[in-house]
């Protein structure tokens, strides 16, 4: 350095007039080693630095948003350098590993990497809206015969593109001349020249866009299937983020008898929203059990003043009375919100508690009504109303969806409550009857029981819903007298209340994992 720092003699070491100078700067030099070396040891734990991600150009602006906001909620720490890139580059820079982690279209070469939930969008078809097919309510691929197709360049994703077209050909449509296009105003521009067709999710037509047209196609055979990426061994707690900050999953699923078991994040603390109806509904019948109250009890129901909901009471006008049982049914049936709010004024959120930790459910905590649970959800997106969801700040706010601030559980612990009410072991057996009754009259078709589409096999549950949240639990009966609990909680980057993949993909990841409890014993199934 060119200055004397110490003068040292035999007896002692004492610093310099040059040395005092710099002995300030050299402990702000230290301190800032010592946070370097911290945030490298982040770094290395996946907690913090530089995490280079990429997205499709495909990709809708909301679900970039909501991916953002979503990662930035889980990861804080972390610098995330997102890159719009293709299929094909995104597959080329996670095998150079200049990219941590990416979300790549289906089918492509996963050689060397690992995926997190495979997502499915089905598409429809975009035209002119004085096209003939335009009048339709769906349209069959054959109808679009004799027009040209708008589609992506080959090079950005080969295996994508063939099979769609492979598809398109197999379903009747084998278009004029495939006309390559990326951005919206060129394919705008393409398609409003005549006798030219794109295919696209609902969300990439604006409205006010009256000179296009979108609609779907008959029996939804085209659909863009993407996941995140990344490269194998470098699954760290900031790449998962960003695997999660999609649409993601968490599941257990038992054998009732023999205890054999699948495991997806089955100890992940999630939102349950309606499927807490399910321990009010054990607690009312352990209260009949021990005399505290009468299934057969009346009770009034005002016509002002109601819990918020679609369905029975709460969408009713008039006053009604009703007994315990009869609500009971409300609740479990159409997921009447008045209904349980009904019975919970008579059992109480204590005594709900009392049930499932008596049960052994250690992780499953009531903290608020279903009226309380809907305010916060209007509270917290403002003047704006349901709109406001689209924002992925009013998002990342919503009590409702943090499962430390509103009612929560794990899927384990209610596949645990599950077998225990199949069991008899929840409470006396007429009263796990007349439970698992009200299970089975359960209405919805649309999550659960769709991956069971069999005449033979029963299927009993509750469903659970919020913005960007897809619940259910239930169980599933086979003629052979096997019988399996399955629990499956999922949330969605996007907050539209209306998503058919995001329902159906809780009955295909609950085919998948009763499929490997019958076929082998209990394993492992990755990818829900």
């Amino acid at each position: 350095m060119g200055v004397r720092l110490f003068e040292r003699s035999s007896r002692q070491v004492t610093i310099t007039k040059g040395g005092a100078l710099l002995l300030d700067e050299a402990r702000q030099l230290l301190a800032h080693s010592e946070a370097l070396l911290a945030t490298a040891r982040r770094i290395q734990e996946g907690h913090s630095g530089l995490l280079r991600a990429a997205l499709p150009a495909d990709i809708t602006g909301e679900s970039v948003a909501a991916i953002l906001a979503g990662f930035q909620e889980r990861e804080g720490g972390v610098e995330l350098e997102l890159h719009e890139l293709t299929t094909a580059e995104q597959l080329a820079e996670l095998a150079s590993h200049d990219l941590d982690v990416g979300l790549i279209h289906h089918p492509s070469d996963v050689s060397g990497l690992e995926l997190g939930p495979v997502l499915r969008h089905e598409l429809g078809v975009l035209l002119p809206h004085d096209a003939p097919q335009a009048r339709l309510g769906t349209v069959p691929l054959p109808a679009l015969t004799g027009y040209d197709l708008i589609l992506f360049p080959r090079a950005h994703a080969p295996a994508v593109h063939d099979d769609l077209l492979t598809t398109c050909a197999r379903h009747g449509y084998t278009p004029t001349a495939v006309r390559h296009g990326r951005g919206p105003s060129f394919v705008r521009g393409l398609l409003l020249g005549g006798r030219t067709v794109a295919f696209a999710p609902r969300e990439a037509h604006h409205a006010e866009d009256r000179d296009l047209t979108w609609r779907p196609l008959t029996g939804a055979p085209l659909a863009w299937r993407h996941s995140a990426a990344w490269p194998k061994g470098r699954g760290d707690a900031a790449v998962r983020a960003f695997a999660d900050a999609g649409v993601t999953g968490w599941l257990h699923a038992a054998d009732i008898d023999s205890g054999a078991q699948i495991d997806v994040g089955a100890d992940r603390s999630v939102v349950t929203a309606s499927v807490h109806k399910l321990c009010l509904l054990v607690a009312l019948h352990r209260h009949a059990e021990a005399g505290r109250l009468n299934l057969t009890d009346q009770t009034e129901c005002p016509g002002e003043g109601r819990t918020a909901g679609p369905t029975g009471l709460s969408a009713m006008l008039d006053p009604a009375r009703v007994s315990l049982r009869d609500a009971a049914y409300l609740m479990m049936a159409v997921s009447d919100n008045t209904a349980a709010d009904l019975l919970l004024e008579r059992v109480g959120l204590d005594a709900v508690n009392d049930t499932t930790e008596r049960l052994g459910l250690t992780r499953t905590h009531a903290v608020q009504t279903f009226r309380d649970f809907i305010a916060t959800i209007r509270e917290d997106a403002g003047q704006g109303g349901p709109q406001a969801l689209a924002d992925p700040q009013v998002l990342a706010r919503m009590r409702a969806l943090d499962p430390a601030r509103t009612n929560r559980s794990t899927p384990r612990d209610m596949t645990r409550l599950l077998g225990a009410i199949w069991r008899d072991e929840a409470c006396a057996p007429e009263h796990g009857a007349a439970v698992r009754r009200l299970l089975a009259l359960q209405v919805w078709p649309h999550r659960l029981a769709s991956g069971f589409p069999f005449d033979d096999v029963q299927v009993a549950g509750k469903t659970g819903s919020a913005p960007t949240l897809r619940n259910e639990v239930g169980v599933i009966e086979y003629p052979d007298h096997g019988r399996y609990a399955v629990a499956v909680f999922t949330r969605a980057a996007s907050p539209a209340a209306t998503l058919p993949a995001a329902d159906a993909v809780i009955g295909t990841a609950a085919r998948i994992a009763v499929d490997a409890l019958r076929g082998s014993g209990g394993a492992s199934v990755a990818g829900v």
